[in-house]
């Protein structure tokens, strides 16, 4: 029975050993002295290819007559393509699909005819030709623009190199701000990344973005299609980091 007290007193002087220590190490990771920035940077490049998502539909009173525009139509792009210089394996089109097409008046469905529908796509790799495909396109009222894709291999390539350049923004950032503060800048203590956004030509992608670039292509002449291409065929890699550097006298 003795024993016990000594034992019991020698588990608490552990114990409160081991809960000092823990508070010295919490204490020790507050004081340390750093100084933490924000940075962005941006990478640019043009894109490998452009790829259009397309669909030609047509509702009439007969099957037949509603596939004999779809094919009409189809038909007359591939000639417009053709003409304008572009080969027709660019050109993928699907299947014909056909059903019947109804209208929700808000008490019922209407029955309105018979729908032939396709969907297409195109891929351009000769980018002098995009605005030559938007007016053949805008020139159908059966076309509607599903979207238009600017498509990029080394969009990873991009985004490695705006991380760089932002991560020596960040230390140049700090740098001047410790210099002033009368210190230096010293180990990183921690990094990482806030944001990623990649945009293409500050324009986006839908289809309504696509039938807006067909009208403004339309009214072009042949001096402003370069300025045209390079505003609309830029892809935009944006990189936002923050970074905790040690300071140090």
């Amino acid at each position: 029975m003795p024993a016990m007290p000594r034992l019991f007193c020698l588990f608490l002087a552990g114990s409160s050993f081991a809960l000092a220590e823990s508070k010295t190490l919490t204490l020790a990771a507050v004081d340390q002295r750093t100084v933490t920035v924000d940075a962005v940077a941006i990478a640019k490049a043009m894109p490998d290819r452009l790829e259009w998502h397309l669909q030609i539909k047509s509702v009439k009173s007969t099957v037949k007559e509603s596939r004999a525009d779809v094919d009409a139509s189809i038909q007359r792009l591939v000639m417009a393509l053709k003409s304008a210089g572009i080969p027709e394996k660019a050109l993928v089109v699907s299947d014909v699909e056909q059903g019947r097409e109804r209208e929700w008046s808000g008490r019922k469905w209407n029955f309105k005819g018979y729908s032939s529908l396709s969907e297409i796509r195109l891929t351009l790799t000769d980018f002098k030709l995009a605005h030559r495909i938007q007016s053949e396109v805008l020139a159908d009222d059966l076309i509607t623009v599903r979207s238009m894709d600017q498509i990029s291999d080394r969009e990873g390539e991009l985004r490695q190199k705006a991380l760089a350049q932002a991560a020596q923004v960040a230390q140049k950032k700090a740098e001047i701000l410790a210099t002033t503060l009368g210190a230096k800048v010293g180990d990183v203590v921690q990094i990482y990344e806030t944001s990623f956004e990649q945009s293409y030509g500050g324009r986006g992608n839908s289809a309504n973005t696509s039938n807006a670039i067909a009208y403004q292509a339309q009214a072009m002449t042949d001096e402003t299609v370069e300025r045209f291409e390079a505003q609309v065929l830029e892809i935009t890699v944006r990189a936002a980091i923050k970074v905790s550097f040690e300071l140090v006298k």
